[in-house]
């Protein structure tokens, strides 16, 4: 079914996977997700911890719930949003999904040869490639310098109601999702209807 929807075309790879929480997506995130989608034909973007604290993941203080206000569904549109109108990358050359790191589920989530990338940006990157290494993956590791956007800072910007951390998000994001993911990074009220 894959090799249908994923022709291999020369020079890449048919399938690749990234992985992140994406509390929010940010700017870094969509510098990391564009260098990976030009690696492969067809790129998967799993969202960690989407089940907030139900499934035990890897991940010490970023699985607290001060570092993951934002739902799955919210994060899947963000993602969504963002890859379609800031990256213009075609709908059909990615797939999001819910992807918890845990040893048994990663590697049923996407098909076989598919290709982990990953950055060289901080040591957390180690602990997920170790994650798929173990899981059977080929790793392929992107070199973007230096991290200077993290979710940590944005969400202490939020929760201090500096307005500027939206400089720090896509403009598809900021202006459809900024108030909703205020909200749920300060734990207001949300009236979605």
């Amino acid at each position: 079914m894959h090799k249908e929807i994923c022709p291999k075309k020369l020079g890449k790879h048919r399938n690749g996977i990234i992985v992140g929480r994406f509390q929010p997506f940010h700017l870094e995130h969509l510098r990391f997700v564009a260098a990976a989608a030009k690696k492969v034909d067809h790129l998967w973007i799993g969202i960690t911890r989407p089940f907030g604290n139900h499934i035990p993941e890897i991940g010490g203080a970023r699985a607290t719930d001060d570092a993951n206000p934002l739902p799955y569904w919210l994060r899947f549109k963000c993602v969504e949003s963002t890859l379609m109108h800031d990256a213009k990358i075609p709908r059909e050359t990615f797939s999001i999904l819910p992807a918890p790191l845990v040893p048994g589920i990663i590697e049923q989530l996407v098909p076989k040869g598919t290709i982990f990338l990953t950055t060289f940006v901080e040591e957390w990157s180690l602990f997920k490639e170790k994650l798929f290494i173990n899981a059977g993956f080929k790793v392929i590791k992107l070199d973007l310098g230096n991290k200077k956007i993290s979710g940590t800072m944005i969400r202490e910007r939020i929760r201090k109601k500096d307005e500027n951390w939206k400089d720090f998000i896509p403009s598809s994001i900021r202006e459809q999702y900024a108030t909703l993911i205020a909200a749920y990074v300060r734990r207001s009220k949300i009236d979605l209807f």
